[in-house]
């Protein structure tokens, strides 16, 4: 009595004796316990893999406590990845590069420093001016600024009907920065944009906020530049698909918005040099921009926004799953499977295209060996 008030206390040894169906009396505890220790056991590598070793006892204690060793370090990274899953923000991404020969020239927002605020000089026609340096020279763009307000107003330029084109070595070999075969050694040509704005910040710190977007994303990628200034930079353009699994948007995937679980996104990274001191600036009033792409090699991303989403637990998921086929794989390396000397050899046939190859080769050939055994031709 005493012994089954203090098993009492484990409900699991009481739920497996009633599973099995063995009563719970002091007696069979010892009993119950062996159970699970042989049952645990066997679930590790059960008896008789090792039945055509020499030491099979051995081989099969030694193996279930290598195996003990694997599933344990393998939990023990799972956790850890679901602790810097869901604990510090970590959200596993899909990533792919590749190289594209057409890229859509960025359009380009000019708004003033300040929030709220409104840019000055939108009132001439030619408040922003734009041209192309193509390997044929200068190109002058016809383009129309239009108001466009986010959190200040601001005056935008749509340039999605032009592209940046890239060009091979030899046929630019000799083309200067702005066009034309006005270099006398290769410099690596890259189409370029340059533009020029008279357009103006209100505030004392006469800074203007400029920011490039394209047509697929809307969201502009913003930098700085001093007013009278020159920047010189260069593109480059990673895209992102953040997916976000909602019942609204999975209603939408129904109806055929087939991008409605991943909004793609063109994140655009400028890295400028600016030219200009205050001396210069003071006396200029136009403010000018030049950017090319760097090259024309694409990061291409697909992961959730956020840690915690549907696209993450999918992730957890098919990680667990894989836990099969590791744990596969690592048996098959460590302990590969016996394989019987005395097996016969399997009996295979010879498959109809190889057939009538060789045939025609022993007929048409005569390099090939001739062989006086009528081969079976298989339809």
């Amino acid at each position: 009595a005493i012994a089954a008030q203090d098993y009492s206390r484990f409900p699991l040894l009481i739920l497996y004796s009633t599973l099995v169906g063995v009563p719970w009396t002091s007696a069979s505890s010892s009993t119950v316990c062996m159970n699970l220790w042989e049952d645990f056991k066997e679930w590790i590598l059960p008896s008789g893999t090792f039945a055509k070793s020499r030491h099979p006892k051995r081989d099969l204690r030694d193996a279930r406590i290598i195996l003990f060793i694997f599933y344990v370090l393998f939990g023990i990274l799972f956790v850890w990845m679901l602790v810097r899953l869901f604990f510090f923000g970590r959200v596993e991404i899909m990533r792919m590069s590749y190289k594209v020969d057409v890229v859509e020239v960025p359009s380009v927002a000019v708004c003033p420093y300040l929030t709220g605020a409104e840019i000055t000089g939108s009132n001439s026609e030619k408040s922003i001016s734009v041209y192309k340096y193509a390997i044929d020279g200068e190109i002058e763009l016809n383009v129309v600024p239009y108001n466009c307000t986010y959190d200040r107003r601001c005056l935008c330029i749509d340039l999605s009907e032009y592209a940046f084109h890239d060009y091979s070595l030899e046929d630019t070999m000799r083309t200067g920065s702005t066009g034309r075969n006005n270099s006398v050694r290769a410099i690596g040509f890259h189409e370029s944009i340059w533009l020029q704005t008279t357009l103006k910040d209100p505030s004392e710190e006469q800074t203007l906020k400029v920011g490039f977007f394209d047509s697929v994303d809307e969201v502009p990628a913003w930098f700085y530049a001093r007013h009278g200034t020159s920047r010189l930079g260069q593109l480059e353009l990673q895209i992102w698909y953040p997916t976000t699994v909602t019942l609204a948007k999975l209603l939408a995937l129904v109806r055929g918005h087939w991008s409605a679980l991943a909004r793609q996104r063109h994140l655009f990274y400028y890295s400028s040099q600016e030219s200009g001191g205050l001396a210069v600036t003071s006396k200029r009033n136009v403010t000018s921009i030049s950017y090319e792409m760097r090259n024309y090699f694409v990061d291409e991303t697909i992961s959730s926004e956020t840690a915690f989403s549907a696209y993450t637990i999918v992730f957890v998921l098919f990680a667990f799953f894989l836990r099969s086929a590791l744990v596969n794989a690592f048996l098959a390396v460590v302990f590969p499977l016996w394989e019987d000397p005395e097996k016969p050899v399997e009996i295979r046939q010879m498959w109809w295209f190889p057939a009538s190859l060789s045939s025609l080769l022993h007929t048409c050939c005569c390099c090939w060996e001739k062989d006086e055994e009528r081969a079976p031709f298989y339809p």
